[in-house]
């Protein structure tokens, strides 16, 4: 069975160190496996991660997220 991989991840800090905005940023990461061979059925699979963050104050920190695995 031969497996190939690839994955990357960004970054992006979109407001830091404002008075009601102490940090919001937006994260984005993926994956694509591919599951190669002639016994092997799974083929190429897919899986990424959407994540936001949003820091109003430096004690309060709210986080959203949305992944595939």
């Amino acid at each position: 069975l031969k497996v190939k991989e690839a994955y990357g991840e960004l970054y992006f800090p979109i407001l830091k160190d404002l008075p009601f905005a102490q940090e919001l940023s937006l994260n984005l990461a993926g994956r694509v496996s591919d599951y190669g061979g002639a016994s092997s059925a799974t083929g190429t699979v897919y899986a990424y991660n959407i994540q936001g963050i949003f820091a109003p104050i430096e004690d309060i920190r709210l986080r959203a997220a949305y992944a595939t695995s």
